[in-house]
């Protein structure tokens, strides 16, 4: 487990971390149970939409708080998998030990085009 930083100015097609992670060339795990939002993965991209394969190792669903440059989500711009709260956070729910079999693959964006900045909190 490392304590990562990302820096201030992100380049395009780089995965980064903030928080503890466990990160390897082909995959990236979470370093420790977290309480909040507080460990961060970014990434600036450049397509029309985007997806990320997202499991647990433990049976515990948990949730993914999405920022798209900054701000959340919002029905025009997300995933099918995506869901807008009432206090309008754009979220993401894991279902726990069931992707851990298979791994599923989730549509997070649509519709964005040039270079934009994801967060998975």
């Amino acid at each position: 487990v490392v304590d990562l930083e990302s820096p201030y100015d992100l380049k395009s097609g780089v995965i980064y971390f903030d928080g503890e992670w466990v990160v390897w060339p082909e995959h990236a795990r979470h370093g420790r149970d977290a309480i909040g939002y507080e460990d961060v993965l970014s990434l600036v991209y450049s397509s029309r939409s985007l997806k990320a394969v997202v499991s647990s190792e433990a049976d515990q669903p948990y949730t993914v708080r999405i920022t798209f440059n900054g701000d959340f989500l919002a029905d025009e711009n997300k995933g099918s998998y995506i869901t807008i709260a009432a206090n309008g956070e754009s979220l993401l729910s894991v279902n726990g030990a069931q992707e851990v079999q298979h791994h599923r693959s989730y549509g997070l964006f649509k519709r964005q085009q040039s270079d934009q900045e994801l967060e998975l909190r």
